[in-house]
Order: C-alpha cells, then sequence, then structure tokens
C-alpha cells in the first residue's frame, strides 16, 4: 500500500525537546506501520523524512529500527489491555466477560496484524537490546486476564499470583487459545492456503465455551 507523502518541515530543536522530538519519531513510526502494514515501510529514512527531521536524529533516540518498532507496538499492545478491560467491564455475568475479553484480545490482532506478529509472533533472537521479556506478561494483560478469572471462579480460584493455582492455569490456558486462534487467522491474512476457516467469532464463541465449561466445573458456587 502507497504512504501518503506527509513529511513535515521541522525547526531547529530548542534544548529540552528532545522529549518531544521522541514521542513524534514514535507517533510517525506507528503511522506508517498501521497505514502500510508492513515493517519494511518503516525505515529510520521514511520516518525521518515524516516527521521533518534527518536520519541521524532517530539514533538519538533510538538504538536502531528494531527498538523503534518494538516501542511502537509496545504503545499498541497497551492499548490492547485498555480494549480488554474496557469491553470486560462493560458485562455484569463474571463468566461472561471473559467472553467478551476474548472478542477483543482477537479482534486487536486482526485489526492490527503487522504490530501483533511483530510482538507476539517473531523469533525471541529478534528482541531489540535491553527489551524485558517479563514485560510481555504486561503487554497480554495477563494479571487482569487472571484478575477475570479469578471473579468468574471466586474461591476456588486459588492465590491468583501462584502459578499453579486454577486461576493462573485457566487464565494462561485461555491466553494460549485466544492468541493461537488470533495468530492462525493472522497467518493466514498472509500466506492463504486452502483450509475451512470459519466464521472467527463462531470460533472464538467455541473455544470460550470449552474454556468457560472447564472453569465454572472448579468455580466456587455463590453462597
Amino acid at each position: 500500500m502507497p504512504t501518503r507523502d506527509v513529511s513535515r518541515t521541522r525547526s531547529r530543536a530548542r534544548r529540552g525537546d528532545g522529549a518531544r522530538l521522541r514521542e513524534e519519531i514514535l507517533e510517525a513510526a506507528t503511522e506508517l506501520l498501521l497505514e502500510t502494514g508492513d515493517e519494511a515501510a518503516v525505515s529510520v529514512r521514511a520516518v525521518a523524512t515524516r516527521v521533518g527531521v534527518t536520519p541521524p536524529s532517530i539514533y538519538l533516540h533510538f538504538a536502531d529500527k528494531n527498538e523503534l518498532l518494538f516501542e511502537c507496538c509496545s504503545s499498541l499492545l497497551g492499548r490492547l489491555r485498555r480494549d480488554i478491560l474496557q469491553s470486560a467491564t462493560a458485562v455484569d455475568d463474571p463468566a461472561e466477560r471473559l467472553r467478551v475479553a476474548a472478542h477483543a484480545f482477537v479482534r486487536f490482532g486482526l485489526d492490527n496484524p503487522e504490530p501483533y506478529r511483530i510482538m507476539l509472533m517473531s523469533p525471541h533472537h529478534d528482541l531489540p537490546a535491553g527489551f524485558d521479556p517479563q514485560a510481555y506478561e504486561g503487554l497480554l494483560a495477563f494479571n487482569a486476564l487472571r484478575g477475570l478469572v479469578a471473579d468468574a471462579m471466586g474461591e476456588g480460584a486459588g492465590d491468583p499470583d501462584d502459578p499453579t493455582s486454577p486461576a493462573s492455569m485457566h487464565a494462561m490456558g485461555l491466553l494460549v487459545a485466544v492468541h493461537g486462534v488470533t495468530s492462525m487467522m493472522v497467518a493466514k491474512a498472509v500466506e492463504p492456503i486452502d483450509f475451512p476457516w470459519p466464521d472467527v467469532d463462531r470460533l472464538v464463541d467455541h473455544v470460550m465455551d470449552v474454556h468457560l465449561a472447564a472453569i465454572r466445573d472448579t468455580a466456587t458456587p455463590p453462597r
């Protein structure tokens, strides 16, 4: 997809403007990534042109293109967390909140396939230097998901901070399931194959029916 010519003429930066320039660089890179759906289009030169600076200015804030891309995608996945929580809080039934959250997760991935692929489907060695892999827990809203599971399970959830507790295990199973659906659909969009793909909403509902049945089986009945 061709990108719009939105190069900007930027005045010389004043003292203290470095943080603002960094944000402009991130914004420009994110725009390019979402407009083109192709990380190859997000070159340092293209970003510099859009911001209205020279390419060396980019390297004052980011070590390389890879670090810039991961910063953009981290911000977008922060939006995923907000979308999940917003969608879930609009539903009264604790178990059904999980269904709504699952649909929000998959929808985000399909609406943002390239950022999703970069962050969650790339080889581990592509992580930029200094990137904390533990950050994925926050980016994937895992703690929020585990909280939703614990709400649905009541006292049967166990200690939500224990990775082997029922709530943690169900939350991890749900994360694996919705990521599996999303990554398969994202891969299909990139490399179409002759496969009987069902309607994605029906597929997510089927996955959630299975997991919610298991959660209800181990939940503590309300008193």
